[in-house]
């Protein structure tokens, strides 16, 4: 169970509610809306995103951590 403050859930009430008049019947109540946010999401947008929202300065997206270490260079001969 996630508790969340009582203004952040307002926002998923009236999102709930836009998608609401603009779906119709299927659109998702609120309790499936927040459960959608939640899912399938990768990790690293997941980071990328928490990183944007408090204003931290973005990694570059290149920067990968070596699985093994390189090895000597192999020589032709």
């Amino acid at each position: 169970m996630l508790t969340l403050p009582p203004i952040d859930f307002q926002s998923y009430v009236k999102a709930a509610r836009i998608l609401a008049r603009i779906m119709g019947a299927a659109a998702p109540d609120v309790a499936a809306l927040m459960s959608h946010e939640l899912r399938r999401r990768q990790p690293r947008s997941i980071a990328a995103e928490y990183l944007y929202f408090v204003g931290w300065p973005a990694a570059p997206a290149n920067r990968r951590a070596r699985r093994k270490p390189a090895g000597p260079k192999r020589v032709a001969g």
